[in-house]
C-alpha cells in the first residue's frame, strides 16, 4: 500500500462525489463509504504483515497527517476531510493508551 498515493486517489473520489447533483447529506454518506473502504484496505494490508497492530497504527498516524483539515473550508472539507480527520483522530486517541 502506498498511503500518500492511495490517499490522493480517495480525495479524487471525494471530489467526484462533491460534484454530483445530490443533497450534501447524501454526498457525505458516499464520502464516508469511500473512507470506510480506504480504511478497510489499510486493515487488509496490515493484516498481511508480521505485526498487524503496529502496522495499522503506523498507517493511521500517517493518515492523520494527510487528512488534516488545514485549508478544508469548502464542501469537500465539510463533508469528507473534516469527518475523516475526526474519525482518525478519535481512533488514535482511543488506541494510544497501550503506546504510552
Amino acid at each position: 500500500m502506498r498511503l500518500k498515493h492511495d490517499y490522493h486517489e480517495m480525495v479524487q473520489q471525494w471530489k467526484e462525489v462533491c460534484a454530483l447533483p445530490m443533497a450534501d447529506s447524501d454526498k457525505a454518506l458516499e464520502c464516508e463509504k469511500i473512507f470506510q473502504v480506504f480504511i478497510g484496505r489499510i486493515a487488509m494490508f496490515a493484516a498481511s504483515s508480521r505485526s498487524p497492530t503496529d502496522v495499522f497504527y503506523a498507517y493511521m498516524l500517517g493518515l492523520e497527517n494527510l487528512v488534516r483539515p488545514n485549508f478544508a473550508l469548502d464542501l469537500l472539507g465539510q463533508i469528507a476531510v473534516c469527518p475523516a480527520h475526526q474519525a482518525v483522530w478519535e481512533w488514535l486517541l482511543t488506541n494510544n493508551i497501550r503506546r504510552l
